[in-house]
């Protein structure tokens, strides 16, 4: 990421879609999808400020923008702020009719609600399943339906780059969500910001889960474990049988931030 000013960041790829575009003779049609980002964007703004939920900074990335918020505690709420931008665009496919800007509005849509994180479809595919789940095993399973749905759109892109003659565009955007869903990135934001904003002990107490696990048991197992209307108490049991320690859930997941999901209870102190 690259720090523009206050709150707005622009990602390294975005140079690369456009100096791609320059090349292949698509620049200005990539000027103006681009602007049709930012309008996309501005409707999640505006809906996020309709419910009063704190924007900290946009980064503009090679697919459009992506807002940095504290985590939404009502997926109700996330779904609206999520739908917002794909609303606006489809709005303006039946108003445009044809034309550069209805072509680009409707692939930006259809683009926008493929069902894979961080794309406004995988933020509402994810804040439904949340309704059913529970957020940590909602990431879960956005995280298998997010690298599928990535090799899929990278494919795409190559069919695409193949029958336009160079335009790389849906490639770009393909290989950029299927590198962050292998190397996992924004999981630990996410958890970050879970730790953050959603404090299960806000009213001084709360219902109690206690988990008891093995000490060679990876932290990231416990998470999906873990209900969001409960808070958890973590006993760890050595070898030997007897408690070697116990772990609240604000410790587990700081230990998660700091060290990895990959980190072992053992390693928690």
């Amino acid at each position: 990421m690259i720090k523009i000013a206050k709150g707005l960041y622009i990602h390294f790829s975005v140079f690369l879609l456009f100096l791609v575009a320059a090349f292949s003779g698509t620049f200005h049609i990539t000027a103006m999808a681009f602007i049709t980002a930012v309008c996309h964007e501005l409707c999640h703004l505006l809906a996020s400020l309709l419910l009063k939920e704190k924007c900290h900074g946009i980064a503009v990335m090679p697919y459009g923008c992506r807002m940095f918020m504290n985590t939404v505690k009502s997926p109700g709420k996330e779904f609206f702020i999520a739908s917002a931008g794909p609303f606006f665009n489809i709005l303006m496919v039946l108003i445009m009719r044809k034309g550069p800007l209805y072509e680009i509005n409707l692939a930006m849509a259809l683009i926008n609600l493929f069902p894979v994180m961080p794309l406004d479809g995988g933020r509402m595919l994810s804040s439904l399943i949340s309704f059913f789940t529970g957020s940590f095993r909602a990431l879960s399973i956005m995280k298998i339906i997010s690298l599928s749905g990535g090799i899929a759109l990278t494919l795409l892109g190559i069919y695409q780059a193949i029958a336009t003659g160079f335009n790389l565009s849906v490639f770009t955007a393909g290989a950029f969500l299927l590198f962050s869903a292998i190397t996992d990135r924004g999981r630990e934001s996410f958890y970050a910001s879970v730790l953050e904003d959603y404090d299960k002990l806000e009213d001084g107490c709360s219902k109690t889960l206690i988990l008891v696990t093995r000490e060679s048991l990876q932290a990231r197992r416990i998470l999906p474990l873990i209900p969001p209307t409960k808070y958890a108490l973590i006993k760890v049991i050595g070898n030997d049988g007897k408690v070697k320690s116990e772990i609240t859930e604000e410790e587990l997941k700081r230990e998660i931030i700091e060290k990895g999901a990959g980190i072992r209870l053992r390693e928690i102190t």
